[in-house]
């Protein structure tokens, strides 16, 4: 599971490593971006399906809600959504096929049980070399049909690395910029996009301890992606 990550890059850098052609957010970096916030992701702009779209950069919530959603209130808007299930459901099939995108990030947090103790030690993990991006689905949710639209994301996860593997069982798909960019492509069809998410396309990671701080949500500050002793 994934439910908690970093973005220390600038949107400057976000729009030059991802070629994007137009920002829509004004989102500043993050050290604790956590379920239900907005969270920056790149989609593909709509526009003739014969041409290759434009990508944008927009805001959207954290955790997924289906246009077919009746009530916001009780939708279970879920975070994560398994590499492995994601075909068995028809709830992702349309966001597989053309609503596709790719969350950036500078690294994640995974909590360690630790034994004998109840106590969870927080590890970062941290891309080595700049910046990647999370594989994600994303939809619109809409009250009314004259409604604004309230737009929603998930983040796709995956078996561990071995790097990830002695904290939790599982990882997110956080992917390198080209295998990211490979994700977004509308020409990409979805068994191929699903292909994508091996360990060989993630971005390299480094990992070490930090404070307990990081699991509450209102703290964000530098010091939470500090390592500790």
């Amino acid at each position: 599971m994934c439910g908690r990550f970093t973005l220390e890059e600038t949107i400057e850098a976000v729009e030059n490593v991802y070629q994007v052609a137009s920002v829509q957010t004004d989102i500043a970096p993050t050290y604790n971006a956590a379920p239900r916030q907005t969270v920056a992701a790149i989609v593909n702009a709509p526009g003739d399906s014969d041409a290759t779209p434009d990508r944008v950069l927009q805001g959207f919530q954290w955790g997924l809600v289906p246009p077919w959603t009746k009530e916001l209130a009780k939708s279970a808007r879920p975070i994560n959504v398994r590499v492995e299930t994601i075909e068995q459901r028809p709830t992702y099939r349309p966001e597989l096929k053309s609503r596709r995108c790719i969350i950036p990030a500078s690294g994640f947090y995974e909590w360690e049980a630790l034994k004998g103790s109840k106590i969870k030690q927080p590890w970062y993990f941290h891309v080595s070399d700049g910046m990647a991006g999370f594989a994600g689905l994303w939809d619109e949710w809409r009250e009314t049909r004259d409604s604004e639209p309230l737009r929603t994301c998930t983040i796709i996860t995956m078996p561990p690395i071995e790097l990830v593997a002695p904290v939790h069982d599982r990882m997110p798909a956080l992917l390198s910029p080209s295998a990211g960019l490979a994700w977004l492509d509308p020409a990409t069809p979805p068994q191929d996009a699903l292909a994508l998410l091996v360990h060989e396309n993630l971005a390299p990671l480094e990992k070490w301890p930090v404070s307990a701080r990081v699991g509450n949500v209102k703290e964000n500050d530098p010091e939470l992606v500090a390592p500790i002793g």
